[in-house]
């Protein structure tokens, strides 16, 4: 999957934010996540090319999972500009 951000930093931002939360999770033993979910969580890889993030991974449900200030990541994700499904 592959989101258009406005801006090369908002795309590095958001790569941060995905390896920041996946780091506390990991960190509080993926309290609340689906073992499977959890999981799927250490496999994903996220890249940047300019404004461009391309996520690479198995399974994205976890990503409705996510939650960063209350908000899952998914949501952070619709408010871009999303280039393929």
């Amino acid at each position: 999957m592959s989101v258009q951000f406005p801006s090369p930093q908002s795309a590095a931002r958001f790569r941060f934010l995905l390896y920041a939360w996946r780091s506390l999770q990991r960190e509080a033993g993926y309290q609340g996540l689906d073992p499977e979910l959890a999981t799927a969580t250490e496999t994903f890889v996220a890249a940047v090319d300019g404004p461009v993030l391309t996520l690479y991974g198995d399974s994205w449900d976890w990503i409705d999972q996510a939650l960063v200030d209350g908000k899952p990541l998914r949501d952070w994700l619709r408010q871009q500009e999303v280039k393929e499904p």
